[in-house]
């Protein structure tokens, strides 16, 4: 026999049973499997064939209020996590030849790369952008340089990191040691230049960008 399947979130997890929040908006108890314990604010797929008899729901209001609160809660930090993953931080441009803008969170997760020349545009379609940070997309486009000949041994590599929400900016001196070991498996001496520039400075020199990247 074939059960429908219910998603939901567990909101309290008892000895035996735990009791979930369907994405229909009931709650439903459910037969704990010998092993498995899972945690409050738990996404879940079960099997109605696991769900406790109607009659042996929670029928105590001061109970369901509570997991209601609990539910609201969970919905709550689950937005907030979301929105600051995908919240941009920081803007890093990175210039060999190919020239690109890195937009990262406050993780240095990368969340958008922007070509700033033909060169780049064509470098990036050898490059992984998703579900990256900043260090690897940095490694793959210094190793990608050297492949395609923009970066050699009197090569230059110039960045520019821009605080996007007046953060701190803390990650400087790793950045430039991650660049620094990229070169050094490389076999590849070039020069390293990393300087910081306010946001207001930055989006005024957007205008010329010749003058972000003429050092």
């Amino acid at each position: 026999m074939n059960y429908d399947k219910l998603h939901g979130i567990v909101m309290e997890v008892q000895k035996k049973q735990y009791i979930i929040l369907t994405n229909e908006g009931d709650f439903k108890r459910v037969n704990r499997t010998k092993g498995y314990m899972p945690e409050v604010g738990e996404e879940v797929t079960i099997s109605e064939n696991d769900v406790v008899e109607k009659k042996q729901l929670i029928t105590s209001v001061p109970h369901i209020i509570k997991l209601i609160a609990v539910a609201f809660l969970i919905v709550i930090v689950i937005n907030i996590f979301s929105a600051r993953s995908t919240e941009a931080s920081y803007a890093i441009i990175l210039k060999i030849n190919p020239s690109v803008e890195v937009i990262v969170n406050r993780d240095l997760s990368v969340l958008e790369v922007n070509p700033l020349n033909q060169e780049a545009e064509q470098l990036l379609q050898t490059i992984e952008e998703e579900d990256v940070t900043l260090y690897d997309f940095s490694n793959q486009f210094i190793q990608q340089s050297i492949t395609s000949g923009y970066l050699n041994k009197e090569g230059t590599i110039a960045s520019v990191i821009v605080s996007l929400n007046d953060k701190n900016i803390s990650f400087e001196q790793d950045f430039r040691n991650e660049l620094t070991s990229r070169l050094a498996v490389e076999s590849v001496q070039a020069d390293i230049k990393i300087k910081q520039l306010s946001e207001d400075t930055y989006n005024t020199l957007k205008e010329n960008p010749e003058q972000i990247y003429s050092w």
